[in-house]
């Protein structure tokens, strides 16, 4: 085989060219031929190397062989995970994804699909209030009966945390909502409520009305076309109490009746009705003044159940009205 001949350098114009020179390029043409490597050679060369025991990254002085080991040993110990473009929710496995793995506010609603948060990839206690961005739980991010009373941790679900109507009745499962879970809610915890509403005092209404111990009305007993010098003035419940020939009895209300005696030809009554003369006839009570404390009580009858009382009544009979006293004011006065 030949052997490579370093070409000396230092020649000079006056040097001549001898056999030697030429001699020496033969020896390195046949050098040349024997050593080179050609372009199949690279593409067909196989590389030896060893996986290397720990990840390490390419250097600037690096052999073939190394190289290779160093990415042997990357390729190795990459997973499946490596080579996806998104990691799906079977990629995740049970539980693995815990309050300490989750920097705050990292999940919001848009990184989480339809459904995919079931309670068995919530870990008892694992949402916190720290953990829900505000307003990201809405009703369709629950699964219906998700909510159950160990899924929630102590405050964990705020106002803030809840969008609007995100929490509906399908939402929560039975028994889910205890006192231990709203204890905090309270009568303070409420506005809006009247006074009354939180300390139960009577004292504590408003508009109370006012109730009296008892009422006891004066009764007055006359008979018709007789003077009396009572009742005084005020406003009066009348009734009328007929006994008949045959002391049948019956009794009418003639409503209220205002006696003055300022009032020119005194006042009425309210009109009712008696069975008297084999029919239904109305009947009116006036009070007429005599003198400024006497009055006379007499009683107008009707000719039918449809006229009106313009007849005195002068029959039959025994007629008793019967008075109660409601003011000591006149409406008249």
């Amino acid at each position: 085989m030949a052997t490579w001949k370093e070409p000396e350098t230092n020649h000079t114009v006056e040097d001549q060219v001898t056999p030697e020179i030429f001699n020496t390029l033969a020896e390195n043409e046949v050098y040349l031929n024997e050593t080179k490597i050609t372009t199949d050679q690279v593409q067909e060369a196989k590389v030896m190397s060893e996986t290397s025991t720990t990840r390490e990254n390419l250097t600037e002085q690096d052999t073939i062989m190394g190289a290779f080991g160093k990415i042997r040993k990357w390729f190795a110990d990459l997973r499946a995970l490596a080579f996806k473009d998104k990691v799906g929710g079977t990629d995740i496995v049970e539980s693995s994804v815990t309050t300490t793995h989750l920097v705050d506010s990292a999940v919001s609603t848009n990184k989480i699909g339809y459904m995919a948060v079931t309670e068995a990839k919530i870990a008892s206690s694992a949402i916190t209030a720290a953990k829900l961005a505000d307003g990201s739980v809405i009703s369709s991010k629950i699964a219906s009966l998700a909510v159950t009373t160990e899924k929630l941790g102590s405050l964990a679900v705020t106002a803030a945390k809840l969008a609007a109507s995100a929490v509906t009745t399908d939402k929560i499962a039975n028994s889910a909502v205890t006192d231990a879970k709203i204890s905090s809610v309270s009568a303070s915890k409420v506005t809006g409520l009247a006074d009354v509403a939180t300390s139960g005092d009577y004292n504590d209404l408003i508009n109370k009305p006012t109730i009296s111990s008892g009422i006891t009305l004066t009764r007055t007993t006359i008979r018709l076309n007789q003077q009396y010098n009572i009742p005084a003035t005020g406003v009066y419940l009348c009734f009328v109490s007929y006994l008949n020939a045959a002391s049948m009895k019956g009794v009418a209300c003639l409503g209220t009746m205002s006696n003055a005696t300022s009032i020119d030809n005194g006042t009425c009554s309210g009109i009712s009705s008696i069975y008297y003369d084999g029919g239904y006839k109305n009947i009116q009570l006036r009070c007429i003044n005599v003198s400024s404390t006497a009055f006379i009580y007499r009683l107008y009858i009707s000719t039918n159940s449809t006229a009106a009382p313009t007849q005195l009544f002068d029959g039959d009979g025994t007629m008793t009205v019967i008075m109660y006293k409601i003011s000591g004011l006149s409406a008249i006065t």
